[in-house]
């Protein structure tokens, strides 16, 4: 193996994981805040849901994407 290859190790799947964690967490957390704001009917939960929403979609995405080794991602 020439020094400029990664080697096979975890590193990619800790960072997948990662980002799914954290995707499921905002994902949770926006779902929940709409929750509240439409029960409550407090317009500021209801604001900030979408963006919650949006970046739990953003991570889980980019949680699922492979690198390609050719410089796209």
């Amino acid at each position: 193996m020439s020094t400029n290859e990664r080697p096979a190790s975890g590193h990619d799947e800790n960072r997948e994981r990662q980002l799914q964690g954290s995707g499921i967490a905002f994902l949770g957390s926006g779902v929940a805040f709409l929750g509240v704001g439409v029960a409550t009917k407090m317009i500021v939960f209801t604001m900030l849901a979408p963006t919650f929403i949006a970046l739990g979609i953003v991570f889980l995405v980019r949680a699922r994407r492979r690198p390609h080794g050719d410089g796209q991602r």
